[in-house]
């Protein structure tokens, strides 16, 4: 069978590095894969591994594999399977509904984002195929732990924009445990084409924001401590961060597959995570936050035409967010997720994949 590929696979953000291990999938099944490139950002790599085939003058495939944006679905006369990430509810005033239904086929990473486009019109086949990960463990290693100490780390790892809802987490840490406790709040984040330091700046002047208008304490150094890590770091840095935390919370108000979640159950951390959102697998061991339902409201929008106030997105109910932390605090127990995680390997994906050829 000839396959073409279209996805964002020379892109170095999120989505390129997701595309590309979809694609690595594809070229590990019997089938004849070709690859032609779709670049919707700036990040690109210089370099790009040797196994991929470019399209050649005359190919003719059976199947035309399109991941990106819905809005550069394009159909031809084979069979047309579109794949696309989606962070909201109520997609029916997106534009993207009628592309999701001008392929023959959708494929999606999460079961909730399938219930999400059904009840949003999309009326083709919808396939859940997991984003495929390198599923390796990391070490406690001296740059972690110095920070962290003797303290029990609670961490997130994310972009530091609205859809994380990153203040939601830091709200609930600060009004939920006090300076004396043995406890840490430490957040990995990055926002795309602002520099480590600016990015310092921002996040800073954030919390000076959030101080003066939650007012729980006289002086800020009387707030429990927040570690940030603006700095890029590995895949092996990552790893060794995951080894050296205890409780990943991920209080986002909408997600696809979150890799950072996914790596913190390979390491049998406790995990905290929004209900409702695609990330909550229901296989693995996750303590659901309590969440509701609510209009999208973003004054920075990834696109015009996504998170406006015609889509929904499900905001964290922060005093269960503070209970469920509490508890995780006190219980201080590793979760047993190491084992569930092996339907996110590329041996396990490629496998699905074949078979929904």
């Amino acid at each position: 069978m000839n396959i073409l590929i279209k996805s964002t696979y020379p892109q170095t953000d999120g989505w390129g590095r997701a595309a590309m291990a979809y694609m690595e999938c594809f070229y590990k099944t019997p089938h004849n894969v070709k690859s032609t490139p779709i670049v919707l950002s700036r990040q690109v790599s210089n370099s790009l591994p040797s196994w991929i085939k470019n399209v050649e003058p005359g190919f003719k495939p059976d199947v035309y594999f399109q991941q990106c944006l819905p809005d550069y679905f394009e159909p031809f006369n084979g069979k047309n399977i579109g794949f696309a990430f989606t962070e909201t509810r109520n997609l029916q005033y997106t534009g993207w509904v009628e592309k999701f239904n001008d392929m023959d086929e959708v494929w999606v990473a999460t079961q909730q984002e399938k219930t999400n486009l059904i009840k949003s019109g999309v009326n083709k086949k919808i396939l859940v195929i997991p984003m495929p990960m390198e599923l390796k463990v990391g070490n406690h290693i001296p740059y972690f732990k110095e920070n962290i100490g003797d303290r029990y780390a609670f961490y997130f790892v994310g972009e530091y924009v609205e859809r994380k809802n990153i203040e939601a987490l830091i709200s609930a840490y600060w009004r939920e445990f006090s300076r004396e406790e043995k406890v840490v709040l430490l957040i990995k984040t990055n926002y795309g084409g602002v520099e480590t330091e600016q990015l310092s700046k921002i996040i800073q002047q954030n919390l000076d924001v959030m101080r003066s208008r939650m007012r729980l304490y006289g002086y800020a150094h009387h707030y429990p401590e927040i570690l940030f890590i603006p700095e890029y770091l590995t895949d092996e840095e990552m790893r060794d961060l995951h080894a050296t935390c205890d409780c990943f919370v991920n209080a986002s108000r909408g997600e696809s597959t979150c890799r950072p979640l996914i790596d913190a159950a390979l390491h049998n951390n406790t995990i905290l995570c929004t209900e409702g959102i695609g990330c909550l697998d229901n296989d693995l061991d996750i303590v659901p936050i309590k969440s509701y339902e609510t209009p999208c409201s973003a004054f920075q929008p990834p696109m015009r035409n996504i998170y406006t106030g015609w889509e929904t997105w499900m905001e964290v109910d922060q005093l269960d967010l503070q209970n469920k932390m509490r508890a995780a605090f006190k219980e201080q127990k590793k979760s047993n997720n190491k084992d569930k995680v092996t339907k996110y390997s590329y041996e396990s994906v490629t496998r699905k994949i074949h078979n929904n050829l």
